[in-house]
């Protein structure tokens, strides 16, 4: 996509005509997709078409200027194609431990942008919207970038933040030391039921020893 280039504009200045005559002017321009074309004559449009052609030209048009303006619509479109400005999340965002989060990386485009939220090298989402849910610890310092591409110039910007987690260190503590504690109470247990019962099989075969001696007396 480029033009209109001024350069590419074959006429001049200034143009002498001999009164009855006819005169055609191109301003035709390189333009990529084709440009629109307006030829005034002070405020009053005189054609759409790059050629301007005047005939039976008389002594009241001596002086006259006529104006060609050149346009890309497409470029004139897309040129602001993503704003960063428009993009309206921070540097540096902070969540609880357990919530969600929904970061907006909408920027202005015309045409739409594509989209690509990635942690790393692994991409999230391909949507504006960045949705983490029940977030952990864990991800405490990831940074996630957005990048937003207009494939019409085609032009990428790129936006980012680091995710700051805020959690409950004595929660933590709670819970380890409740969980060290079930294991030791899971260790005697398991320890001591094997023991109850050697001791009450030995029981069991002392008294029938006595039973026996008993009975041989």
């Amino acid at each position: 996509m480029d033009g209109p280039d001024p350069s590419s504009i074959k006429l001049n200045s200034s143009i002498s005509v001999g009164e009855g005559n006819s005169l055609t002017v191109d301003c035709t321009v390189d333009c990529n997709p084709p440009c629109d074309y307006s030829w005034t004559l002070g405020d009053n449009q005189i054609t759409t078409s790059p050629l301007l052609n005047l005939t039976d030209i008389n002594r009241n048009q001596d002086g006259n200027v006529y104006n060609c303006t050149a346009t890309n619509t497409a470029l004139l479109e897309t040129i602001n194609g993503q704003d960063a400005s428009s993009i309206k999340f921070g540097s540096s965002i902070s969540v609880d431990e357990g919530n969600n989060l929904t970061v907006d990386g909408t920027a202005y485009c015309n045409p739409p942008c594509d989209y690509s939220w990635t942690l790393g090298d692994n991409q999230i989402t391909t949507r504006p919207l960045l949705n983490l849910t029940d977030i952990s610890r864990n991800q405490d310092g990831n940074v996630y970038n957005c990048t937003v591409t207009n494939s019409a110039i085609p032009k990428s910007i790129s936006e980012q933040f680091i995710l700051t987690v805020h959690y409950d260190p004595d929660r933590m503590s709670a819970l380890s030391a409740g969980a060290i504690s079930g294991i030791a109470i899971a260790v005697v247990l398991a320890v001591a039921i094997p023991t109850v019962r050697i001791l009450y099989k030995r029981k069991i075969k002392k008294k029938a020893e006595d039973v026996q001696n008993e009975s041989n007396n």
